[in-house]
């Protein structure tokens, strides 16, 4: 139904009669011409969707701890971008980490907070990596004191959950793919993206979940995820389609926790995830209460204080090389 285009007639009007063109080896050259569009920056303006708020919540202090054969070595990081180039730290099992998750549900919860001051039935998602992942930020959000919607692929009776929540008063849904794509929960205005995949189209996916309005007092909804560069990409893009009354950088400061966790010992067990290259172990975490800077909103990177100190075994990784090595050089 669509049709291939050279470049210089993508400004051709789309209803000018044009005989298809099919694509060919230089295809590539040619432009594929939808005969109408409707962008994020029209449904704003038309007051169809909220104008989203992106906080991608960094650090600015990160000291990783790394373990070998007795040999201690402490390196700095200032970011977690950085933090993740290196290959004993994977993102998959980053965000299992309790520093970084629950310094993301503390500020989601403390946002979710303020506007149910104006609106009792605004609610939040947070979307999980995996089932045993979603149980566990489920646990964590009772433990302080939200009321929970736990809704997954082995949940009995998930879409009698669903429409529960859709009209009830629980705060928060916890999924991992079921409220992706394809419900509608218009009450849903704040999202905690704690999930491993990250494709553009599940990111807008995920946000379009928090993102249409339901009244004039509703014009905002705010996505809450870690600062990694494939994120930080798509967060830049979107910020592209937002109209241009709605793109200027605000500051808007939050504290971190204000008395330090304590610290939490690597898992014995592994993380089921599809995440190329986790190995399901956990670094040791430790937080810290000190308060960060101001950070700016719309496509902001937050400054945290959730990460400060991990810890990383190495043994298992120079075991696995050495072993993959022997085994190269004997074939």
């Amino acid at each position: 139904m669509l049709r291939y285009m050279a470049p210089s007639h993508e400004d051709a009007s789309a209803s000018e009669p044009s005989a298809p063109t099919l694509p060919s080896a230089d295809s590539d050259r040619l432009a594929l011409i939808p005969d109408f569009t409707y962008p994020l920056r029209d449904a704003i303006q038309d007051d169809v969707c909220r104008t989203p708020q992106i906080y991608l919540i960094d650090n600015d202090d990160i000291r990783l701890v790394a373990e070998q054969q007795a040999q201690r070595e402490t390196l700095y990081y200032q970011s977690i971008p950085a933090l993740l180039r290196h290959p004993g730290v994977h993102y998959a099992a980053l965000l299992r980490h309790p520093g970084p998750q629950q310094h993301l549900l503390d500020v989601s919860c403390q946002r979710l907070r303020q506007l149910q001051e104006k609106d009792p039935t605004a609610a939040g998602l947070v979307v999980a990596s995996n089932i045993s992942h979603a149980e566990d930020i489920a646990d964590c959000l009772k433990q302080m004191g939200q009321t929970v919607c736990l809704v997954t692929s082995q949940t009995e009776g998930a879409h009698a959950r669903l429409e529960a929540f859709r009209y009830g008063h629980t705060s928060w849904i916890v999924s991992v793919n079921m409220v992706s794509e394809g419900i509608d929960i218009p009450r849903l205005q704040v999202c905690c993206y704690l999930s491993h995949v990250r494709t553009e189209q599940y990111f807008r996916q995920v946000l379009g979940r928090i993102i249409r309005r339901r009244h004039a007092q509703d014009d905002a909804c705010y996505f809450y995820a870690l600062n990694e560069s494939t994120l930080r990409h798509y967060a830049y893009r979107l910020f592209d389609d937002l109209p241009d009354e709605h793109a200027a950088i605000q500051l808007d400061p939050f504290s971190s926790p204000t008395t330090p966790a304590p610290i939490v010992y690597p898992a014995t067990d592994s993380i089921a995830s599809n995440d190329p290259g986790t190995s399901g172990e956990l670094p040791t975490i430790e937080m810290h209460g000190a308060p960060h800077a101001q950070a700016p909103m719309s496509e902001c990177v937050s400054l945290s204080e959730g990460i400060r100190e991990m810890t990383l075994d190495l043994a298992n990784d120079v075991a696995f090389s050495n072993a993959f090595l022997a085994r190269l050089v004997s074939l």
